[in-house]
């Protein structure tokens, strides 16, 4: 949401959230996907992408449990799960490619790959 911002006493619940990400073992894509589900959420109706996340990755169903009821801590928990999500989505990009573009002293014969 625009203008989301954390404090140091929201630390432990993101690294919570961040530890049940990395156990559901989420494949970059199906972080994609997931992030999108997040991506359609509004100030007026927390909640509603916490409950389609559990919906399609059952072992998120514990978001329930560590994310208290109240709508300004739903709010910020799927900003959290927004962010962490596409953290996991970018890594895709990362693997197996190589980059177009190399620095100058690249492989130019500097004995540095």
């Amino acid at each position: 949401m625009p203008g989301e911002s954390y404090a140091a006493e929201d630390i432990a619940l993101f690294e919570e959230l961040r530890s049940l990400l990395a156990q559901a073992n989420i494949s970059p894509g199906n972080a994609s996907a997931l992030r999108g589900e997040l991506a359609s959420r509004t100030a007026a109706d927390p909640g509603r992408g916490l409950k389609r996340l559990t919906q399609l990755v059952p072992a998120l169903g514990l978001l329930e449990l560590i994310v208290p009821g109240r709508p300004g801590a739903v709010r910020k928990a799927e900003g959290m799960l927004a962010t962490l999500l596409d953290g996991i989505a970018r890594g895709r990009t990362r693997s197996g490619t190589m980059s177009a573009v190399t620095g100058s002293d690249d492989e130019r014969g500097n004995g540095t790959r």
